[in-house]
């Protein structure tokens, strides 16, 4: 665009700030939107053949904050971290990542977007044959990052996950526990800007799971302009460590908002209030989490 015009575009702007004050409102509100909400989903849809995956969805999730993705199995998690990735493209509806639509986006400039993001896979999905430094290192070497840059940062993010000193040891060598602390490791090591959470304490005993929930609530507090997706099926997980939570039932959006929310819901909303029975998560205990 040519700067004359770019200076128009500012006079006419301008002109308008000073003389409509519904203008200037609606401008202030737009970029506040757009800051707040890293990820928007709009009306998103997709079918398989003659199965509806996920249906009319609509969300934003809210930079710098926790969202949980709740439901059962069958509900349309997966899918839904799938389109967000980019990696399947909707029957219907939008994606915008900073206000980008990402399904008219090339694969190249795709690619770039989802180096924004990084993943903790189900049960850590750590490669056995690679010790623990090597795992974590591994994202690092994909992107070309020089040596040296790559053992600071591997040693800097297993101290902040408790392992220090555990880099040599291999998978096999390590608990439940610790296999999912590397994987979380592996995640932030890329500094992205969100975070995925897959199933993060899926198949660890009670203790271990409080102490990972404990640890991404701490990484949390150290890093407030990280955005983390929880996905999990597990509604107290969902209270524990989200801002926000979307409930999803049979591809089909039943909630979302502050969790809060949720707990007045469940005298009011049957399926609510059986997603949360199965779970044994009564009022009195959501409550500690407001």
């Amino acid at each position: 665009m040519p700067l004359c015009r770019k200076v128009e575009i500012i006079v006419e702007n301008v002109t308008k700030w000073r003389h409509n004050k519904d203008f200037i409102l609606n401008f202030i509100l737009r970029m506040s939107q757009e800051w707040t909400t890293i990820i928007k989903i709009v009306n998103l849809t997709k079918i398989f053949g003659k199965v509806v995956a996920i249906e009319n969805i609509t969300f934003d999730i809210e930079r710098g904050k926790i969202t949980a993705v709740l439901g059962p199995s069958g509900s349309g998690k997966s899918v839904l971290v799938k389109h967000i990735l980019g990696l399947l493209k909707p029957t219907s509806g939008k994606i915008f990542y900073k206000g980008i639509d990402i399904f008219s986006l090339p694969e190249e400039k795709l690619y770039d977007i989802r180096r924004d993001f990084s993943m903790l896979l189900q049960e850590g999905a750590l490669f056995d044959g690679m010790t623990v430094e090597e795992n974590i290192a591994f994202p690092l070497k994909v992107r070309k990052i020089p040596k040296d840059e790559i053992k600071r940062k591997v040693d800097f993010y297993l101290e902040s996950v408790g392992l220090g000193g555990f880099g040599k040891r291999y998978p096999s060598q390590l608990s439940g526990g610790q296999r999912r602390r590397v994987a979380l490791a592996r995640a932030l090591v890329t500094e992205p800007e969100v975070i995925i959470l897959d199933e993060p304490t899926t198949g660890l005993d009670p203790i271990t799971t409080e102490s990972i929930e404990e640890l991404i609530l701490s990484i949390k507090e150290k890093h407030k302009e990280k955005t983390f997706i929880l996905i999990t099926h597990d509604p107290f997980s969902a209270f524990k460590l989200s801002d926000n939570i979307a409930v999803l039932f049979f591809g089909k959006l039943i909630f979302y908002g502050k969790k809060d929310k949720v707990i007045s819901m469940m005298d009011s909303n049957k399926t609510i209030f059986q997603i949360f029975k199965r779970a044994n998560l009564d009022i009195a205990r959501a409550d500690q989490f407001n």
